[in-house]
């Protein structure tokens, strides 16, 4: 009795916690990808493979968690014949992971072959020659269904088949990604030692080279700490799989809480791009302060109207009360349209070009 009042203590623990994780995945990962789209100095390549990791991550926030959550209260409830939600949540779960660890995995390459190839004059191809946009889409389009036709195998061949090859994509995907890093680390390193050794009078030529190459390094150290981030993530949940502590009691309880610490990456991956991309972080601050605005617009008018229901005292004045802040209520549905004209440039600009077409129209009318 008390190991099912404890696992059932465990259950509830996690729905919360994941209850929370998957609103601040979906709102960061919904604010990255706008700042993404708004962020011109980052290249589109590497643009593309991060969006692709967001969408991903939205995903998780959006489907996996919830669907996640849902089994957990199923599990609470003893529900009967969940085999068919279980490989339904498997399959989306799977999908969205495959997705997230291909397109990180394809990030460390893309810093690795920037780097390379930038150190390498000698090479016939440069890294804009060979890393082109179009191959990047072609590539994410291509991890994105491979992820689908693995997720969807391996809940077709049974349980043990999807855990095992859940973490042996995992584990090839984080050795890969830990040796790119540090091939990286050694040709940064070696490239250091170079340019210390060379006298003043022949590095001062190529300080445009050598900015270029600080750029470089700097966004491949980003991408390392979400490496960092995905190793320690990912790789407990794969321990306890791996070693079968999931079959006994403690490890049913492991399984659930190693879960909760997968979904954490989610959230915690777009703070970590912004963090370490400047140029991120600046447009993340302009969205969330012009999103902070219709925040306290909306806080305004419904703040008022769930004091008056909260307070829950019957009297002639709360009826006044409920009237006028019901109309406060209705008139942020007015002031949202202008505080977005207000905040955001290209919507004000969109109505000032709309309304001057429509005045311009209604003069011809009037002049015909």
């Amino acid at each position: 009795m008390t190991e099912a009042r404890d696992f059932t203590l465990s259950l509830v623990l996690n729905c919360v916690v994941n209850s929370f994780l998957s609103y601040a995945t979906v709102m960061l990962n919904i604010v990255l990808i706008f700042a993404l789209r708004r962020t011109s100095s980052l290249p589109k390549t590497l643009k593309a493979l991060i969006l692709s990791v967001a969408i991903s991550d939205l995903g998780v926030g959006l489907l996996a968690q919830p669907l996640y959550i849902a089994r957990m209260i199923m599990d609470m409830k003893n529900t009967n014949d969940q085999e068919t939600y279980k490989k339904i949540v498997r399959v989306i779960g799977r999908t969205l992971a495959y997705a997230s660890f291909f397109s990180v995995t394809a990030i460390s390459v893309d810093r690795f072959l920037a780097i390379h190839l930038h150190l390498k004059h000698h090479e016939l191809l440069t890294y804009q020659e060979i890393v082109t946009y179009k191959r990047v889409v072609a590539a994410v389009i291509l991890s994105w269904i491979l992820s689908g036709f693995l997720a969807l195998t391996g809940v077709l061949s049974g349980g043990y088949v999807c855990s095992l090859a859940a973490v042996t994509v995992g584990l090839v995907c984080l050795l890969t990604m830990g040796l790119i890093y540090f091939k990286i680390y050694i040709a940064a390193r070696r490239h250091t030692v170079q340019v210390h050794a060379q006298p003043a009078q022949a590095v001062a030529p190529n300080e445009e080279n050598r900015s270029n190459f600080e750029r470089l390094r700097k966004t491949a150290v980003g991408t390392f700490y979400v490496y960092l981030l995905f190793l320690a993530c990912h790789l407990p949940i794969d321990i306890v799989i791996l070693t079968g502590r999931q079959k006994n009691k403690m490890g049913r309880h492991l399984m659930i809480y190693t879960h909760t610490l997968l979904y954490l990456s989610s959230p915690l991956v777009p703070l970590v791009y912004c963090w370490k991309f400047r140029h991120l972080r600046c447009a993340v601050k302009n969205i969330l302060r012009n999103i902070f605005a219709i925040y306290l617009l909306f806080l305004a008018c419904h703040l008022p109207i769930a004091t008056v229901i909260l307070v829950g005292q019957v009297n002639k004045m709360r009826e006044h009360f409920l009237i006028y802040t019901r109309t406060l209520l209705y008139l942020s549905s007015s002031l949202v349209p202008l505080g977005n004209c207000w905040k955001f440039r290209h919507i004000r600009c969109a109505i000032k070009n709309i309304l001057r077409d429509i005045f311009a129209s209604q003069n011809q009318i009037q002049e015909g």
